[in-house]
């Protein structure tokens, strides 16, 4: 009997190439659960252990599940032909210059045998190189199709490292090792990455959001994967994340445009299977501390905007969630409340009562779900004012959700109470209603550029100045409230000198006086239509 080969592969503390070892670790667990005799599978939080008692087999066995794990990287456009993914690094390559796991199975065959082969004869590996990665003698030239992180530009990038002959500059990235040269292949084929494809067409660019939470666990990450990875439809080329938005009689699919509205809609997707797959969560016990909520889904991402064309210069950035957003985003998926599938789909731009140009509404929503997933709130109510003749079309139903998700989010942020909201939208939606009613858009500008109290308080003046002189029932027919006008006006110089305070107050304030404005000048035209 051979002695067993124990192959340990350590966290790389490397987004890439720890997504990579976790998709080695389900190829693992795969295999260990149809031939417990072949290995034995250790997964812990720093590291993945392979007690491997059977060398020869478990290679055929990795060969075969990986050849499986890799047609994850393609889609069928045809019966009878399929293409690599637009966001896969080496898309535009000849299939010579594939990584040697995409090149067919007798190339995936002949790559495992000899990565078994570097396993058990650690003592045979010479060169001039370590990896960067984990230390290991480095033998693999490390390129786009193993590593994203490398730029085709040199000028742009590159790694410092040491060889023997000592300190080599930044003209080059370094080599890694065959492990580490795997992991990288096998991320490509990861189905719990998401990605969105054909940004500004085939030629455009792909996003790719790879999981990164934090501190590094390993196991946990795992799990994680395990769990929202069926929320994901990875058969479709444009995107995995997808929803099915529900206004008026019949459903429409739609894909989220950019990097952050999918985000917010693989979240809303994701914490509704959580909620109903975990009774404690449903209930109420589970879901209640945001350390929880982390262990089960995962709070940062590593972001890639990746050219689909032959130039591959990717850029990267990174994101976590604060505490605010994940209290507020849980508490709206229990309510059924799904901020970007149930509210921005429900919004649009509209130029001189037409829908704008799609491409700019799909901007206007994707930078409304980036100002809520970084806890923006200023940059969020911006985009309710106008802009160059642009204004905002809604449904009703839109801007009902719309008040439900600002008083959550209001709340974790700790700035106003439902009292003061109610009041704030009242106030809101008369200077609205006073500045469509006039065609007086310089009012919301004015509310827009106002700093600081005295600023608003002067705003109000003016506003309450126009209502000076009509009848309380033509006010109330007009949904036009004096007296939320001036609570108001007592509650801002109430708010003293708490900034953060004042802005969330002030922003709220103009949100419902855009909204309110819209819907004036909405009706005036209808009616002008009728007439």
């Amino acid at each position: 009997m051979s002695t067993p080969i124990v192959w340990t592969l350590p966290l790389r503390h490397d987004p890439w190439l720890d997504n990579g070892l976790e998709v080695l670790a389900g190829i693992a667990e795969a295999i260990a659960r149809q031939h417990p005799q072949v290995l034995t599978v250790r997964l812990e939080p720093d590291q993945l252990r392979l007690e491997i008692q059977q060398a020869r087999r478990f290679a055929r066995l990795l060969a075969d599940q990986v050849a499986h794990e890799v047609n994850n990287a393609y889609y069928l456009p045809k019966p009878d032909h399929r293409d690599l993914k637009p966001f896969v690094g080496f898309n535009r390559q000849p299939d010579k210059q594939h990584p040697d796991i995409y090149r067919g199975e007798e190339a995936i065959k002949t790559f495992i045998e000899k990565l078994i082969a570097w396993i058990e004869n650690p003592g045979n590996r010479r060169t001039r190189f370590t990896c960067p990665f984990c230390g290991a003698p480095a033998t693999e030239k490390r390129t786009l199709s193993l590593y994203p992180f490398v730029t085709k530009t040199k000028a742009l990038g590159g790694q410092a490292v040491w060889a023997e002959d000592g300190f080599r500059g930044l003209s080059e990235y370094g080599p890694i090792c065959m492990t580490c040269a795997f992991l990288g292949m096998l991320a490509w084929s990861d189905t719990a990455l998401l990605y969105r494809c054909d940004i500004g067409g085939p030629q455009g660019t792909a996003l790719l959001a790879i999981p990164w939470p934090q501190p590094a666990d390993l196991r946990r990450l795992h799990q994680q994967k395990q769990r929202y990875r069926a929320a994901l439809n990875p058969a479709y080329r444009r995107s995995n994340v997808r929803v099915v938005v529900q206004w008026g009689e019949q459903g429409r699919e739609d894909w989220p445009p950019q990097t952050f509205t999918m985000l917010l809609a693989f979240y809303e997707a994701a914490f509704s299977r959580v909620i109903a797959e975990i009774p404690e969560v449903g209930g109420g016990f589970f879901f209640d501390e945001p350390a929880a909520l982390r262990r089960i889904i995962p709070d940062g991402w590593i972001l890639l905007r990746i050219p689909q064309g032959r130039m591959k210069d990717i850029t990267a950035t990174d994101w976590w969630m604060e505490d605010p957003v994940l209290r507020a985003l849980r508490t709206m998926v229990q309510e059924d409340l799904l901020p970007y599938q149930g509210v921005l789909t429900g919004m649009w731009l509209t130029l001189e009562g037409r829908p704008s140009d799609p491409e700019e509404t799909a901007a206007w929503r994707e930078e409304r779900a980036a100002a809520f997933l970084q806890n923006d709130y200023g940059r969020f109510a911006a985009g309710f004012g106008i802009r160059r003749r642009q204004m905002l079309g809604f449904y009703g139903e839109a801007a009902q959700r719309l008040y439900r998700w600002i008083q959550i989010w209001l709340k974790e942020r700790g700035t106003m109470n439902e009292h003061e909201l109610e009041l704030v939208r009242r106030a809101g939606r008369t200077i609205g209603r006073i500045a469509g009613s006039q065609r007086r858009a310089t009012i919301l500008y004015e509310l827009e550029r106002a700093r600081t109290p005295s600023d608003l308080l002067e705003v109000l003046s003016a506003v309450i100045h126009r209502l000076v002189g009509m009848e309380a029932q033509e006010m109330r027919d007009q949904y036009l409230s004096l007296e939320a006008l001036d609570r108001l006006t007592a509650l801002i110089h109430a708010t003293g000198d708490d900034a953060r305070r004042f802005a969330d107050m002030k922003h709220t304030l103009f949100i419902y006086a855009g909204l309110e404005y819209a819907g004036a000048v909405r009706g005036q035209a209808a009616e002008a239509s009728v007439a």
